[in-house]
């Protein structure tokens, strides 16, 4: 990446503080451009590498499938309009999607049913 998109790189801040030792050290650029960018949260699968204990006060670490599910319960229609955007840009390199096939597609490769559920609860009208 560094080649391909130098500008990416983040070297603002030390986050490898005594107190703050991510498991992977290689990983220190994502919480660095989190704090640089004032994010809340970071969304990552990869857990374990990076522990509650070793984030910025204010920074949370959250997996895919719970953030998408607290914006669903908030606002249903956000996600319904995330899924629409996506099958905007469907056809672009695969088949093109209804919104409707591309939350059947995230439920079944996700597991994500409790998202299906809430926005066939939510907006029955859409699905």
């Amino acid at each position: 990446m560094r080649r391909t998109f130098p500008e990416a790189e983040c070297r603002f801040l030390d986050v490898a503080t005594p107190q703050r030792r991510l498991p992977d050290a290689g990983d220190d650029h994502v919480v660095e451009a989190a704090i640089a960018g004032a994010a809340t949260h970071i969304v990552t699968n990869n857990l374990k590498d990076f522990p509650p204990n070793a984030m910025p006060d204010g920074l949370q670490i959250v997996h895919p499938s719970d953030f998408v599910m607290g914006i669903a319960i908030r606002d249903a229609n956000a996600c319904w309009r995330a899924l629409e955007a996506m099958a905007r840009r469907s056809g672009e390199r695969g088949p093109k999607q209804s919104p409707a096939e591309i939350l059947e597609g995230l439920t079944r490769v996700y597991k994500w049913t409790t998202l299906a559920e809430v926005l066939v609860t939510q907006l029955p009208d859409r699905i």
